[in-house]
């Protein structure tokens, strides 16, 4: 398998950490755009959803840092447990905040359907890694 040249993975953590603390201005009591403030479930969802994306962004694209992956694989896990954990909680709060959207049917489905594939890949991971857990210990 290739792997992702040294530039790539800095530029990858480096927009990741850019948009993580852009979005933090909503868990700080800042106002945003005004079809985000009315949204009727904001309160409490919209601060869920940014603190879960925010830490899965943030800790996610340490998984592309090769030298933790090699010489400190048991944080390699935790780093992982950590994002798929907040892709779920903020895949879950950004299905709530779709459906208390104020812009429409059509604006409802495509807010709807991000946090869905959002939420896919690190679900299908974790069972995929359970399956590979399972199979070790598993006799036969």
């Amino acid at each position: 398998m290739r792997s992702i040249r040294p530039i790539g993975v800095i530029a990858g953590i480096a927009l990741c950490a850019v948009i993580a603390l852009y979005s933090m201005r909503y868990l700080l009591g800042s106002q945003g755009p005004e079809f985000i403030m009315a949204n009727l479930f904001r309160t409490p969802w919209l601060v869920i959803h940014v603190a879960g994306t925010t830490l899965a962004l943030l800790v996610g694209s340490l998984q592309f840092l090769r030298r933790i992956r090699r010489e400190r694989p048991v944080v390699h896990r935790w780093v992982g447990r950590i994002y798929v954990a907040g892709c779920i909680i903020g895949g879950v709060a950004g299905l709530i905040l779709a459906t208390g959207a104020s812009s429409g049917p059509i604006a409802t489905a495509g807010s709807g359907s991000l946090p869905s594939l959002g939420s896919l890949p690190p679900v299908s991971l974790g069972a995929w890694q359970c399956r590979a857990v399972l199979r070790n210990i598993a006799p036969g």
